[in-house]
């Protein structure tokens, strides 16, 4: 990804940007949480969409972890659009180990916890 340096970084909505977590390559760290690792390995970037539960459950109650759900699907339909539109490819990817995953970002599984997972990058079919 230009203008990105290789690393774990989050997207922080009260700063509106990214922070910078971890430095370096982490693609076979990561790939190890997935069932089809290859997907993991050949993707320009990743995201993993988080929950953080009490920021809905607060105010809503049980119906909170719905729509923190669908809120995640809303997120990812306009990823995959705007990627489509870019000429990107995009994969939308429900096969990863939940715990290994909130364990690599230090989450507990249960106050938040991973829900969504996207690949982009660029197939040999559609490369440039």
């Amino acid at each position: 990804v230009e203008g990105l340096e290789a690393g774990v970084h989050h997207y922080n909505p009260h700063k509106k940007g990214l922070e910078f977590l971890r430095e370096g390559d982490q693609t076979f760290k990561l790939s190890s949480a997935f069932v089809q690792r290859n997907v993991i390995e050949g993707a320009a970037c990743v995201w993993l969409l988080g929950g953080m539960f009490r920021r809905s459950t607060f105010k809503y109650s049980n119906r909170g972890y719905r729509f923190v759900f669908l809120e995640a699907g809303h997120l990812a339909q306009n990823a995959n659009l705007v990627a489509t539109g870019l000429g990107l490819d995009v994969l939308n990817i429900g096969g990863y180990f939940d715990r290994d995953l909130d364990n690599y970002l230090n989450w507990n599984g249960v106050d938040q916890s991973v829900i969504y997972c996207l690949a982009f990058g660029r197939s040999p079919e559609t490369a440039e």
